[in-house]
């Protein structure tokens, strides 16, 4: 048993965020052409974990399945939107919200995807 006592006090309940890599690259030469989210669960059971990826205009392009798991989730991004077309190139806005009724539930992050 490990007892982490700033966690017990917090209310976040997302952390340990990466978005690798920072820039995605979706040209097809198997360098940087898809991105993975990856992030730790805090004090969380079951939901339905949301990541989405919006263009600057407030546009949804992407919406990302839920892998499921325990306490460590992974979702993967190809650059592409809800119709299966690559994204114009630009800066977009990766926006994880874990569905929980109280606690910090939600992060908004930025990645870029580039030719």
């Amino acid at each position: 048993v490990v007892f982490l006592p700033d966690l017990a006090g917090s209310q976040r309940l997302i952390g340990d965020l990466e978005i690798v890599p920072p820039v995605l690259t979706p040209n097809g030469d198997g360098i940087n052409d898809q991105v993975q989210i990856r992030f730790a669960l805090f004090k969380v059971e079951g939901g339905q974990v949301r990541v989405r990826i919006f263009d600057l205009a407030g546009r949804q392009v992407a919406y990302l399945s839920d892998p499921g798991g325990k306490d460590r989730r992974v979702f993967t991004w190809t650059g592409r939107d809800q119709q299966g077309t690559l994204v114009p190139p630009g800066v977009y806005a990766c926006h994880i919200d874990i569905g929980a009724e109280s606690g910090a539930d939600t992060i908004v992050r930025t990645l870029a995807v580039t030719y």
